[in-house]
């Protein structure tokens, strides 16, 4: 299958040159968005990320996206409400595709709102709950997909020894259950935007950084 995925266009920012990257991408079987596709507040501009997408190649293809830290907090449900139709969100859920006989598993991981966590919780309790989850989750879509991609916006990296590990919280997360790929944004000046770590493959498709729709033969 085919898998093109991109983050990080800041609509209206790099809305032109988004548009441009679209007329040289073969057509995918799958629309990855890893999130900041809209600049924070300007929420009308996801309409536009949803029409060139569709315009482009059409009604069919699925489109999966994430939030980033500019899409994320108030504006999430109206982004859902405008283009919610077309484009499947994942703020922490799974959606599952069928691709010529090939059950593809997504999770999608929500940007961290430490603000809006229970007052009486530590940061280690808040980040044990949300490595439960979303391994569980993970878990989930191994045990019934044939291939898995975990969908997210901030880099999975170790900012210590970037990009040869897992952030701590990551690493156990994967533990039990090891996605086939990691599509994450945000970095805008990636200096290697694909690497392994172990058997599991890391893109970062950041638009700045990559100036194109990331193609991942998959």
């Amino acid at each position: 299958m085919r898998i093109a995925a991109i983050s990080d266009v800041h609509s209206p920012r790099y809305l032109s040159e988004f548009k441009s990257a679209l007329e040289k991408c073969e057509s995918p079987d799958v629309f990855l968005l890893a999130g900041d596709m809209i600049d924070s507040g300007k929420i009308e501009e996801y309409r536009n990320i949803a029409d060139a997408i569709t315009n482009r190649f059409g009604e069919e293809l699925p489109i999966v996206a994430c939030f980033g830290n500019d899409e994320h907090g108030a504006q999430v449900e109206s982004v859902q409400k405008m283009v919610g139709e077309r484009i499947t969100f994942l703020d922490g859920e799974t959606t599952v595709i069928s691709i010529r006989g090939t059950i593809l598993g997504i999770l999608g991981v929500p940007v961290l709102d430490v603000a809006n966590s229970p007052q009486d919780s530590s940061l280690e309790e808040i980040f044990k709950n949300r490595i439960q989850y979303l391994a569980q989750r993970l878990g989930e879509l191994k045990r019934t997909c044939d291939r898995s991609i975990v969908l997210m916006h901030y880099s999975p990296l170790s900012a210590e020894t970037y990009p040869v590990s897992f952030s701590w919280w990551v690493l156990n997360t994967f533990k039990e259950s090891q996605p086939d790929l990691v599509v994450h944004g945000h970095i805008h000046y990636a200096t290697n935007p694909d690497i392994r770590i172990g058997i599991i493959r890391v893109i970062n498709v950041a638009f700045p950084s990559t100036r194109k729709i990331t193609d991942i033969p998959f």
